[in-house]
């Protein structure tokens, strides 16, 4: 009898396996296999959810994107960025670059300003991947270049932007002036004014397009400004880019204020009335080439030429000497 219910009972068992089990493995199988099309439904879903998220913050990003990038290898002509140092080179290249979208070149390789982002800095010049090119004074780049663009400011503020960032080793700090930095040494036509001078003279006759910009213009009127050059350079500025300019006038180079009065006192009396000599002179060489006079020469001078007004122009020992130039 116990002989008969262990048989039956492995008959049972062996028809759980052979014939049951089959469909319960099925079943479960089916079960998986449900769910993980379910699984791949949700991951394939959510996916392109994400995508699509990600385009849309991609394009809206894009609409008020200000990154900056070097453009293919010879896609810019060698365009001249040239000034005397001091006089808004740097400030100028960061305003081409939110304004276009392209970073800007250096023949100097200046590791500060590449470490400040202007990443266009260790390009090389003649590879066409920067919309400008930055030089100064009276450049060997000028046989070579195909455009160029003359940055002028008065010498007086050049010379004193030039001596803070020497006594600083910094594009941004601001120098401690008292009357022992004087200017008395090196300063005479035969150096800083004479390159003033000489930089004009030699700009004005270069058989290329060329665009003069006037430091004190550009503070007073900065996007009117910026808008020439970059129609020089034949791009386009976008209102976004618009945006880009309005929003990051300065730059991470803007040099901290100072005492704004003291350094014009560095400078003597003869000395002060050297520059107003040669900013007349070159006023009307560019007058005779059709660009604009000095704006610090003019009767209703703009504003960024308050200081220099006031601590120059109103020296009545050389005002005489001062007409101004239309």
């Amino acid at each position: 009898m116990v002989r008969r219910v262990v048989v039956v009972s492995l008959v049972v068992v062996l028809l759980l396996v052979f014939v049951g089990w089959p469909n319960f493995r099925v079943d479960f199988g089916k079960e998986n296999e449900q769910t993980a099309n379910s699984l791949d439904s949700f991951a394939v879903k959510s996916s392109q959810e994400k995508t699509d998220e990600n385009r849309q913050a991609n394009q809206k990003s894009s609409s008020t994107n200000c990154s900056v990038r070097l453009a293919a290898p010879n896609t810019f002509p060698l365009t001249m960025l040239v000034s005397l140092p001091g006089s808004g080179n740097t400030w100028t290249r960061h305003l081409i670059e939110q304004a276009t979208g392209f970073y800007t070149g250096s023949k100097f390789n200046d590791r500060k300003l590449y470490e400040g982002g202007l990443l266009g800095e260790f390009e090389d010049y003649m590879a066409g991947t920067t919309l400008t090119v930055k030089t100064h004074g009276v450049s060997p780049l000028a046989s070579i270049c195909k455009a160029a663009i003359l940055i002028i400011r008065n010498p007086i503020d050049s010379a004193i932007a030039e001596r803070n960032r020497k006594l600083t080793s910094s594009h941004t700090e601001a120098a401690s002036w008292d009357r022992s930095l004087r200017f008395d040494k090196g300063w005479n036509r035969q150096t800083q004014l004479n390159h003033f001078e000489n930089m004009v003279n030699y700009f004005v006759e270069l058989q290329v397009p060329s665009l003069v910009v006037h430091y004190e213009e550009m503070k007073e009127n900065t996007l009117k400004e910026v808008w020439r050059i970059v129609k020089f350079v034949n791009m386009t500025m976008s209102k976004e880019r618009e945006m880009c300019v309005k929003h990051n006038i300065e730059g991470n180079f803007h040099r901290k204020p100072g005492d704004i009065e003291a350094p014009y006192e560095a400078f003597t009396d003869q000395m002060k009335c050297d520059a107003l000599d040669a900013m007349r002179r070159v006023s009307m060489v560019l007058v005779k080439k059709g660009h604009d006079p000095l704006p610090c020469l003019q009767e209703h001078p703009v504003s960024g030429c308050d200081l220099f007004s006031k601590a120059v122009l109103s020296n009545s020992n050389c005002s005489a000497d001062n007409s101004t130039v239309s």
